[in-house]
């Protein structure tokens, strides 16, 4: 009996020592040895690896301080490509425009904004001739079909020459020709005069400060506007302007169609539509290749 219980307390030693008695290991307090358990690894404690203020056990993403919060101190923006033309901020010269730096890029769109160089309401995108007020529409209160009588040729003065063909005069450099209305033979008359205000009587009158660009200063052009549609609707003047700036529906004076350019016309305003003629000698450029009315 006494060896079988020395056998005994043998093996439980063998056991202790070993480690088999169990997994969770709890020793009195006085040895000093911490009590373990397994469940420990699977359930770390909360951390905040990126410093989002955000413990990893709420955190979508604990690696980016970006998420969930962009907004947050921590968050770095390195790498952001705000006009996606995959080119990154920090290297995008202008990252508002995803043609820059890149024209190629699958962003960029380098459709041109509609503009209206005729002013006729309709964009250069569906106008089938954006410098014609008159196309599509004829009836469109910016088209200026009377500029388009027969082909012009003449010659630069230095002056406008005023009046009706047959009685002109030769303006100096100083006046302008005022055209009215002759209320007894109901047409028009031209005078020049040493002001530009033709106004007086009760019908319109017109101010022609040149007919060619010799009567305007360098770098400019003389623009001149006539329409209507009645002789009492008529519509018509001229200005030295900048060059480059007269737009429909008024036209560039000219002297010859060579003067226009190529796809380009000198016409002699025709004003036969209200049966009346300007008293005038001037052309002005109209795109095409003939002056018939429209």
């Amino acid at each position: 009996m006494k060896k079988m219980i020395a056998i005994l307390s043998i093996l439980t030693l063998l056991m202790i020592s070993t480690g088999c008695s169990s997994s969770e290991t709890t020793v009195t307090p006085d040895s000093g040895t911490e009590t373990t358990d397994d469940n420990d690894e699977e359930n770390p404690e909360p951390v905040d690896s990126d410093g989002d203020g955000i413990t990893s056990n709420v955190d979508p993403d604990d690696a980016d301080a970006c998420n969930p919060n962009p907004d947050d101190p921590n968050c770095e923006t390195t790498g952001a490509d705000s006009d996606m033309d995959g080119t990154p901020d920090d290297d995008d010269p202008n990252d508002n425009d995803p043609c820059v730096p890149n024209p190629e890029a699958e962003n960029c769109d380098t459709t041109p904004t509609p503009v209206d160089n005729d002013m006729d309401g309709v964009n250069s995108d569906t106008d089938p001739n954006d410098n014609d007020a008159c196309d599509p529409d004829p009836s469109h209160e910016r088209c200026n079909p009377e500029i388009s009588g027969t082909e012009y040729s003449g010659a630069e003065e230095e002056g406008v020459v005023c009046g009706v063909e047959g009685a002109q005069t030769t303006c100096d450099l100083n006046s302008v020709c005022c055209v009215s209305v002759d209320i007894g033979t109901i047409s028009l008359v031209g005078d020049c005069t040493a002001t530009s205000d033709c106004s007086g009587g009760f019908l319109p009158n017109f101010a022609f400060q040149c007919d060619d660009n010799l009567e305007c200063g360098e770098n400019q052009e003389c623009c001149v506007t006539a329409s209507g549609t009645s002789v009492t609707d008529i519509e018509a003047d001229s200005t030295c302007v900048a060059a480059g700036t007269c737009a429909a529906p008024s036209s560039v004076s000219c002297v010859n169609s060579e003067e226009c350019g190529e796809g380009w016309i000198c016409c002699a305003p025709d004003t036969s539509s209200f049966n009346v003629s300007l008293p005038l000698d001037i052309g002005v450029c109209i795109q095409g290749d003939s002056c018939e009315q429209q």
